[in-house]
């Protein structure tokens, strides 16, 4: 803001070199206020979205900082760090942030949409192929499954004993 602000002053100085400097004032800060206004107003939106309440704060805030943050690890040259990681960037304003961690977060739900999609047909294609082999409807196929995958959970809540972990 103070380099903005000494930017705007400088080029106003340089274009009334003879006007006063009280002169200069209202006409410097309304070209301060007109330069910044798209980074205050992404960072007030920015900033709402940090703070919501309950099932929003996850939504809002926490899933997008872990998504962030797995993704950067996989491609950093795709996806930028969260929005921290973004903040302390030189050279980049609160309006690019929101542009970037937008084309992030739609790149991020078309990807794990597209892993959700291709699981859904891998698990429907087995199921048919079972139900083919044996001879049983699609449909009961499903439920042994589903009851398998469940029966294997609670066994593992069950049996399995967490591992200590060190103080």
């Amino acid at each position: 803001d103070v380099q903005v602000l000494s930017d705007i002053l400088d080029d106003s100085s340089a274009d009334d070199r003879n006007a006063d400097s009280q002169d200069l004032v209202p006409t410097v800060v309304q070209s301060f206020s007109d330069k910044r206004a798209g980074d205050a107003a992404a960072l007030v939106t920015i900033s709402r979205n940090m703070d919501r309440p309950g099932k929003l704060f996850i939504v809002n805030f926490l899933l997008p900082i872990i998504l962030d943050g797995i993704f950067h690890k996989i491609a950093p040259k795709i996806f930028g760090p969260n929005m921290f990681g973004m903040f302390q960037k030189k050279g980049i304003g609160f309006k690019q942030i929101q542009r970037k961690k937008r084309l992030d977060r739609t790149l991020q739900v078309a990807i794990l949409g597209s892993m959700a999609w291709g699981a859904a047909l891998v698990v429907k294609r087995v199921i048919y192929i079972l139900a083919k082999a044996t001879g049983k409807s699609q449909g009961v196929i499903s439920i042994v499954l589903t009851s398998m995958f469940l029966a294997a959970s609670a066994a593992r809540k069950l049996f399995v004993k967490p591992k200590p972990t060190a103080a």
